[in-house]
Parts: C-alpha cells; sequence; structure tokens
C-alpha cells in the first residue's frame, strides 16, 4: 500500500505541491491532522521541515497524548486544537473531503483557521470520489 501511495504523490506531483505550500505558508503555524499511512508515506519520501508545523493530530489521539512526539512533532489531542491557535489545518489523509467538511462546517465553524489537503488532489479526481459515494 505505501508503494501505491509513494506512486500516487508522485502522480500528483507533491513535491510541486509541496514547494508551494513552503512559499504561500511560510511563518504561518499548521498542525498536521492525519498520521497514518498517507502521512507516514510523506514522511518518508518528503522534507516537509520547511513549515511551521507546531504541531500533528489524529483521532486516535486523546488527552493522554498531549505533548508527546511522533517524528519530532507534538501530538495534540483533536480536542485540544484551539489551544494552539493554528493559522492552518492541514489534512493528510487520502479522502480528506469528509474530514475537511466536518472541520469546516461543525467542529472549526467558528474560529479563523484555515483548513485545506496537504496533499490536493485535480477536480476531475475530487469529482469521482464524491461521485464514487454518491452510488
Amino acid at each position: 500500500m505505501s508503494e501505491d501511495l509513494k506512486k500516487y504523490l508522485e502522480s500528483i506531483n507533491f513535491q510541486k505541491q509541496l514547494n508551494n505550500i513552503e512559499r504561500k505558508y511560510k511563518n504561518k503555524k499548521i498542525i498536521i491532522y492525519g498520521t497514518g499511512l498517507f502521512f507516514q508515506t510523506i514522511i518518508q519520501n518528503y522534507d516537509i521541515s520547511k513549515l511551521n508545523i507546531i504541531a500533528v493530530s489524529d483521532r486516535k489521539y486523546d488527552i493522554y497524548d498531549n505533548g508527546k512526539s511522533l517524528y519530532d512533532y507534538k501530538i495534540v489531542p483533536l480536542s485540544n486544537i484551539k489551544d494552539y491557535n493554528p493559522d492552518y489545518i492541514l489534512i493528510s489523509v487520502f479522502n480528506f473531503l469528509p474530514v475537511m467538511y466536518n472541520f469546516k462546517n461543525k467542529i472549526f465553524k467558528n474560529t479563523k483557521i484555515k483548513i485545506l489537503p496537504l496533499a490536493d488532489k485535480s477536480f476531475i479526481a475530487l469529482l469521482r470520489e464524491i461521485w464514487g459515494t454518491c452510488l
């Protein structure tokens, strides 16, 4: 699966996307949400150290994980993200649309935190994903 994700990241030219993110969000506080296989594949194949990542989060972390680290990034439970006042939450999951919808319309609705995918997809790929969930 990791090799498939590596090929996928190459096919969407993730390095170019990463370069753009580094440039656009320089000095912005970022929390990465999603630390599963997709994130692990990114960490193993790309250098994200130029991003100002203040923490990582995932639904699997709870209050007892607060302050521990993963890949030298502080772990923050989802319920504590607001306390860190990030400028951006970059979603690092393959099917990011449901997570983005939930974050933008529910969890972080009345905040100034911007929610974006770490690895974006083409419009056609997004349509296919949406269409597939409607069947």
